[in-house]
């Protein structure tokens, strides 16, 4: 026996013979069990490592890079699980690890105990030449010749139970959804005893006869693995044994989850580098100016953000927006949902909008693996009192001549109860006689199209503007007086 089998049958030994009573409380019913197939196990490892044509036992999980699963997660009874070689700079050794596909969810690859040996989430690998027990989806990722099957090297075999019992690729998956774990991995050297359970929907929730695990004797756990989207953290519990009582127990993925005994001298997780959430950043409100105000509605608003992710080749795929009349999302006034589109803006119209109120408003955004960022709060914003001044103004004659004078009259409109307290007319090219009054005379210096602007402010001091070109002929027609004949 090799010293690295050795070390596993002593340690199982440990754990299971002459550990804590809690561990024999929970364990009793197999312990020889157990004992005696951790000794097969250390017996049958230079068979094993030439099952699956390595050198080294650790080889057996050989992996590419890129493998974004990393961390470790804490057994009572059998210590650390390492989900990436990076974890202890081993890569050059043996280079392991564990992968979610980033389209599919899908999770391959390999674990590593050095108690237990090797944990499998392949269901298919390559069944020879360089990348034998690696994972693979099609026959042309095993080059060689070689195939991807299901009975290869490192394959886990069908589950006990769904999800995944139909499936020949898939034994395990996440959600980004969600955020869940479900399915199934499988410790190698146990065979059939050594599958893991990553959701209790599995199952149907704990089967009875389950025992609790060790630090939680007197509290509860969530059963079930998760990883948030906000951090990528693992996080929960997953299970390995029968109602006998057989298998390692719990498994924890995150130092800080309750019952785990806190991060205190033990600080452990297991997190992925798969997806950085998004976040919205720039948010602004109402982005509506006078100038909008005055050729459309008052009661409008451009909602705008902008999609922030590190995650190299992200984009939004999809947007919410909340508005209330306080600040508090919930109860709104307005909650569009998931909105499946990119756009960076949200425009709200004089039905969504009553005069001089303020609004609160917030915004989540998704990316286009269906990551979500967190609801974020934009700046409030109050609409305008009422409608700005219509200004409007006629002039005659209609198609005056250079130098001839032009009489105009305002015909604007107040709104919300004021009144018009100021007018301004300008024309760049011709002299007024009252720039203030509302039936100025104005004389056009130059022929051509002439510009002419009045300026019309209200008693709440709102103001708009109106622009006219008007065409100016080039002189006055020419006239004599001629006796009759």
């Amino acid at each position: 026996m090799n010293k690295k089998n050795k070390k596993i049958s002593n340690l199982v030994r440990n754990k299971f013979l002459s550990g804590a009573n809690g561990v024999r409380d929970y364990f009793k019913l197999k312990t020889w069990l157990i004992l005696i197939v951790m000794f097969i196990i250390g017996i049958g490892s230079a068979f094993l490592i030439t099952y699956f044509e390595f050198k080294d036992s650790e080889e057996i999980a050989q992996a590419e890079s890129g493998n974004n699963v990393i961390g470790y997660a804490w057994s009572e009874n059998v210590g650390w699980i390492s989900f990436n070689c990076s974890n202890d700079n081993s890569c050059a050794t043996v280079d392991y690890g564990v992968d979610i596909d980033l389209e599919t969810g899908n999770i391959s690859g390999y674990a590593w105990s050095p108690n237990i040996g090797w944990v499998s989430f392949n269901r298919i690998t390559c069944n020879g030449g360089p990348r034998v027990g690696q994972p693979c989806k099609i026959n042309n990722d095993c080059p060689g010749g070689f195939q991807c099957r299901t009975d290869a090297p490192g394959t886990t075999g069908d589950p006990p139970a769904e999800p995944f019992l139909s499936s020949d690729t898939v034994i395990a998956n996440y959600d980004s959804g969600t955020g869940n774990i479900t399915g199934w991995a499988k410790i190698l050297a146990l065979g059939d005893d050594g599958w893991i359970n990553f959701n209790k929907a599995n199952e149907g929730g704990l089967p009875l006869g389950f025992p609790a695990p060790l630090p939680l004797k007197f509290g509860g756990i969530t059963f079930g693995v998760s990883i948030a989207s906000s951090t990528s953290e693992f996080s929960g519990w997953a299970w390995n044994g029968g109602t006998d009582g057989a298998g390692i127990g719990w498994i924890s993925f995150n130092c800080a989850d309750t019952g785990a005994g806190g991060c205190d001298g033990h600080d452990y997780k297991v997190y992925s580098l798969l997806n950085t959430a998004p976040q919205t950043i720039n948010l602004s409100a109402p982005n509506w100016t006078y100038e909008q105000a005055c050729a459309l509605y008052a009661k409008q608003a451009f909602l705008r953000w902008e999609f922030s992710d590190p995650d190299e080749g992200a984009s939004q795929s999809a947007y919410q927006i909340i508005l209330n009349d306080n600040n508090n999302p919930n109860s709104p006034l307005m909650d569009t949902g998931k909105v499946a589109e990119s756009a960076s803006q949200y425009l709200l119209g004089p039905a969504d909008l009553l005069y001089d109120e303020t609004y609160y408003w917030w915004v989540r955004v998704w990316d286009n693996f269906n990551v979500a960022s967190e609801l974020t709060a934009g700046p409030s914003f109050t609409t305008y009192k009422h409608e700005l001044p219509d200004v409007a103004f006629t002039w005659v004659p209609e198609n005056p001549s250079k130098d001839e004078e032009v009489k105009f009259t305002q015909n604007s409109t107040s709104y919300g109860g004021t009144t018009i307290t100021s007018l301004l007319w300008t024309a760049p090219n011709a002299s007024i006689d009252d720039p203030a009054t509302s039936t100025p005379t104005i004389i056009f210096n130059s022929s051509g199209n002439q510009e002419v602007t009045l300026k019309v402010t209200d008693s709440d001091s709102f103001y708009c503007s109106l622009t006219e070109i008007i065409s100016v002929n080039v002189t006055l027609p020419g006239w004599k007086e001629v006796n009759p004949r």
